[in-house]
């Protein structure tokens, strides 16, 4: 008997405080045709195979969300939002990911949730679904995360089985904490580029974004869409 497809769920978070920017770095026009931010990303994860996605965001009526074409709104009953008030939200990253786990996680079971970034534009499709296919090839795995050079990076699969750990996080701390408790079962995927996946934290990295837009031009347009 064909073994079940496990049931994978996203979870965007987009309710940062954007401090190192020193504005709202989500609504920010980029040189990826003009688009927020905020919205790049999620357009990726909408064309992966994540089976839902649950954006997380202290603005969901923010023209950010408003602004999304065609092809993320026809989406609109696999995508939910989970709000975070700025209070909460002020408190640490940590509750930005319990808050998008209890949404992913409050109609249907999942048996990992893959955990994304709104300020890594050049996050791709592909990307996302490596992690799924790691996780179905081998359901043993707590754990898919993408190496950076020094450390694991978002984008990154949680098992299940890590859920209640993921619910003790505190403060400012992210599913990377988690990961580095000893003995986890998991696995390590490198990028095609080392540059997909940039983090948007200031000027200078916007700066980096618009140099990778023009040096791959229509290649960088598929690989970050």
């Amino acid at each position: 008997m064909p073994q079940k497809a496990p049931r994978i769920a996203g979870v965007y978070l987009a309710a940062g405080s954007s401090l190192r920017m020193g504005k709202p770095k989500l609504s920010i026009r980029t040189g990826i045709g003009e688009r927020p931010l905020g919205t790049i990303a999620l357009q990726a994860a909408v064309r992966s195979r994540l089976d839902d996605l649950t954006i997380v965001t202290r603005e969901r009526h923010s023209t950010i969300w408003a602004a999304l074409d065609e092809h993320v709104r026809g989406e609109s009953g696999r995508i939910r939002f989970a709000d975070v008030d700025a209070g909460e939200a002020a408190k640490g990253l940590s509750r930005s990911i319990q808050a998008g786990l209890a949404a992913a996680t409050s109609r249907k079971t999942a048996d990992a949730v893959v955990i994304l970034l709104a300020d890594q534009p050049l996050v791709t499709a592909g990307m996302i679904d490596k992690l799924i296919e790691a996780f179905a090839s081998d359901p043993s795995l707590q754990y898919a995360a993408y190496f950076n050079g020094e450390a694991l990076s978002p984008p990154l699969l949680i098992s299940s089985r890590l859920f209640g750990s993921l619910l003790g996080l505190e403060g400012d701390k992210g599913a990377r904490e988690l990961l580095r408790q000893p003995g986890l079962r998991g696995i390590a995927i490198l990028p095609e580029k080392p540059e997909l996946l940039l983090d948007i934290d200031t000027e200078q990295d916007l700066r980096k974004l618009d140099d990778y837009w023009i040096n791959h031009g229509k290649e960088g347009e598929d690989e970050a869409t």
